[in-house]
């Protein structure tokens, strides 16, 4: 098994689910930081070759967070309508480089959702 990430990062990660009634809360929030030898990212691609040369060393921290409220209409099929925020936040230094590269995204969501099984097997 292999993580998107590749080798080489620290990771932490914090799930919490909240729920009363028909109400529920979900919130995630994830650090990570990963380390690179040269822009080129090696020893984080199997695919690149290892010969190139190295230009500096690259650090990037990241924080991820997100949370989600919403209302559970029908227990049965899991129906729900729900919102939900998230943010990412990444922090790229260079042992080239003074000046740190600040990168911020955010996003919001509203949906509708259900879960529907089928049980029964055709013959």
């Amino acid at each position: 098994m292999a993580h998107p990430l590749g080798a080489g990062f620290n990771e932490f990660l914090v799930l919490a689910h909240f729920e009363k009634e028909r109400y529920f809360v979900n919130l995630e929030t994830l650090f990570y930081s990963k380390k690179y030898y040269s822009s080129a990212g090696l020893g984080t691609n199997i695919l690149l070759a290892n010969d190139l040369p190295q230009e500096g060393i690259f650090r990037s921290k990241v924080h991820y967070s997100g949370i989600e409220v919403g209302y559970l209409f029908n227990r049965k099929t899991n129906m729900q309508l729900f919102g939900k925020y998230n943010y990412r936040n990444e922090l790229v230094t260079s042992s080239l480089s003074e000046n740190p590269i600040l990168k911020f995204e955010s996003f919001w969501q509203i949906g509708f959702r259900t879960n529907l099984n089928n049980y029964y097997y055709d013959m």
